[in-house]
């Protein structure tokens, strides 16, 4: 199993976009539960929930200490009463109730149906991209275990009527290479009259051998296979996808994994993704934010039929057949007709500044910040539109924090500024309450982009705007109400407070910094949210080394790596691999250790593993001078030339990022470590009488 990158799987896609021998293209996507539950449909385990405490209820003839009972409670009185198996494992409880609780398949229809009605009929924004990217020609077949039918409607939305199989023995009449776009309901759909609930059905499902075969020759004629939004708990499909995979070692297979730990995967995940090569892991994925960072990658962004609403209408009404024999249908249709003309007219006419602001929406999407500034610039210089301020400044802010040039950070503040004051001017129903939280959440964005400026030119004033920033996102977040926006303030705040402290060298505000942080480890613990107490232990870290606990200030940095990866979050770790090598270079220094800096040295090549020198040139150049102080050093000690020759290397190399109008703090120190170390060339050359030249 090796991990990767949402990017990584849309070359994937690339590759097997249809041509003219497979022009429905050459990808499948298995689709779970996941992907409904921003629709509103509940999980497996949520209808679980349910269930049981129906079941608790009727059992008891409405045992009034049951009537509000959790389903931990309702669960533990089943099982006393023996109506369940006291065996019986979460995982296992769906098949299980289904199997001896609600066997009829009425009843199963019955519960199915309510849950599926929950979601109001509205469908989300997965589905729509699910269904663009079938119509695009990257995947001919989706299967999936819902019972709902919202991958069948994002595919009609696009006006393709795909071929439509109930049930996963229908599997045995599927094409692998369809001429058609295909939707296979492997646990049967709403309307099956005998869904696939109970656990025998679900496993009976494993051992049908003509079943079995078709799963393996839609895996061997197929380039890639996505799975999104399952958890694979159940034996059935799962043991077919294992076998398949274990007779077909190369077959390629993306996993997108809800969960941040691979220990959340399932038991049988985790057994296909350990068959062979090729089996690839991609966690913290929500499925909408999942398909619209795929449909950027692509270039796609969005439905065409939601960026050109007439023109899907159009096609939709060429299909339809004029009537020669009756003159009222034909004028019913021929008036259809002039409708969408009218209609394509008011689309024409359009306020040139919604569909310049349509096209920001799709450009945001896509994450192409340069474009976003150019359309704000040609159309929206004047707009007191505070949502257009707002993608401005996040576009130049994501520009601004790789980018030597001040500007884009500049940009930033400016519109973050902007978008407050536009807020305050909408009318208060227009927010439908959420204005303060709205607000405090740019504050914060505010905050963050006055920081990372501050921290280029060293720029005590700066530091003070960013932490009033951040002070005034805390009058709205509370622990109560609010608790992760809060510990994620707390955080921020913390920052902004050491940057402060550090400039100035005060050890009250470096103080104040380390209770922040301890405010946020409130809330973000290693069990509840790992990912926020690794990033909150980093900058712990950094302010233990402004204190001079160097060893606890490492011991930090590893608590925090043990959370962080390259493959799952590359950012972060690379962030704390850079750290932790400048604070393994100051152990070095104060102890004279070698050992300590080649230590150093590691962690710095580490983070330049990650760091892209055209796509993160500021922290790439950053981790760069770094690994140039740790070489000088080590040469220094050690004399050794080599290593004092790497260094001036290294170094030039880092100042080549920024040129001489954007010289910031970090480009001084590498421009006096640099002249450090030719100094200490010369000075080992004279004493040595070693030639100039470079080894």
């Amino acid at each position: 199993m090796e991990m990767k990158q949402v990017k990584d799987m849309v070359r994937a896609l690339q590759l097997a976009k249809g041509d003219k021998v497979h022009p429905r293209g050459k990808a499948i996507f298995l689709v779970g539960a996941g992907c409904s539950k921003s629709a509103g449909i509940p999980l497996g385990s949520e209808i679980v929930d349910e269930c049981v405490k129906d079941l608790a209820k009727t059992y008891s003839q409405g045992l009034s200490e049951l009537e509000n009972a959790t389903t931990d409670e309702a669960l533990a009185w089943l099982k006393e009463n023996d109506y369940f198996l006291n065996d019986s494992k979460p995982d296992e409880l769906y098949g299980y109730i289904f199997e001896n609780h609600y066997p009829a398949p009425p009843q199963q229809q019955r519960i199915i149906f309510q849950a599926i009605q929950r979601c109001d009929g509205k469908i989300n924004w997965a589905h729509l991209c699910l269904g663009e990217l079938v119509k695009q020609g990257y995947i001919h077949t989706v299967l999936t275990t819902n019972f709902d039918q919202l991958v069948l409607e994002g595919i009609i939305r696009t006006g393709i009527l795909p071929v439509v199989a109930d049930g996963v023995r229908s599997l045995t009449r599927v094409s692998s290479e369809p001429l058609h776009p295909q939707v296979v309901h492997l646990h049967g759909s709403m309307h099956t009259y005998d869904p696939l609930n109970s656990a025998s059905s679900l496993k009976e499902t494993g051992s049908d051998i003509e079943v079995a075969a078709a799963i393996y020759t839609l895996l061997r004629d197929s380039d890639v296979l996505v799975v999104i939004g399952y958890a694979g708990g159940e034996e059935g499909v799962m043991s077919l996808l294992v076998d398949a995979s274990r007779r077909l070692q190369n077959n390629m297979i993306y996993w997108v994994q809800y969960g941040k730990n691979t220990s959340e995967l399932s038991k049988n995940a985790t057994s296909l993704l350990n068959c062979g090569k090729n089996k690839f892991l991609i966690s913290e994925q929500d499925a909408d934010s999942f398909f619209a960072e795929v449909m950027g990658g692509l270039e796609i962004r969005a439905p065409s039929w939601m960026k050109h609403p007439i023109n899907a209408l159009q096609m939709s009404a060429e299909k339809i057949k004029y009537s020669n024999n009756n003159k009222h249908i034909h004028g019913l249709i021929a008036r259809y007709h002039k409708r969408l003309l009218g209609y394509r007219e008011a689309e024409n006419t359009e306020n040139k500044k919604e569909k310049a602001l349509g096209v920001i929406h799709e450009l945001s999407l896509g994450k192409q910040h340069k474009d976003v500034l150019l359309q704000m610039q040609q159309e929206f210089d004047n707009s007191e539109d505070s949502e257009v301020w707002r993608k401005c400044a996040d576009s130049a802010y994501e520009l601004g924090r790789q980018d030597a040039d001040p500007a884009w950070l500049e940009i930033s503040i400016a519109a973050y500024q902007q978008t407050l004051t536009y807020m305050v001017k909408m009318p208060t129903e227009y927010w439908e309450g959420f204005y303060p939280f709205f607000g405090a959440e740019i504050q914060n964005k505010l905050g963050d982009a006055l920081l990372v400026l501050g921290e280029r030119g060293g720029n005590e004033n700066l530091f003070k705007q960013a932490l009033d920033a951040h002070t005034k996102a805390l009058e709205v977040f509370s622990r109560v109400k609010t608790p992760k926006e809060w510990a994620k303030t707390q955080n921020k705040l913390g920052i902004a407070l050491y940057s402060l402290g550090r400039q100035k060298n005060d050890k009250s505000l470096l103080d104040q910094s380390q209770e922040a942080f301890e405010e946020a480890l409130k809330e973000f613990t290693h069990e509840k949210s790992p990912v926020d107490w690794a990033k909150t232990q980093n900058n712990l870290g950094n302010l233990y080394r402004k204190f001079g606990k160097l060893e606890e200030s490492v011991s930090l940095f590893e608590k925090a790596l043990e959370i962080f990866s390259p493959e799952v979050t590359p950012d972060d770790w690379a962030k704390t691999q850079g750290d932790l090598g400048i604070t393994r270079l100051r152990l070095g220094q104060q102890r004279k250790d070698s050992m300590e800096l080649k230590k150093a040295m590691i962690a710095c090549e580490n983070a330049l593993k990650v760091y892209d020198n055209k796509k993160m040139r500021v922290s790439w150049a950053k981790t760069q001078s770094g690994l140039g102080n740790v070489l000088l050093t080590l040469g220094e000690f050690e004399q050794d030339i080599t290593s004092l020759q790497q260094a001036e290397t290294v170094l030039e190399l880092a100042l080549g990022v920024r040129t001489v109008e954007h010289m910031d703090v970090d480009n001084k120190k590498t421009l006096a470590l640099l002249e450090r170390t030719k100094n200490a060339l010369n000075k080992f050359r004279i004493q040595t009488g070693a030639s100039e030249h470079r080894a």
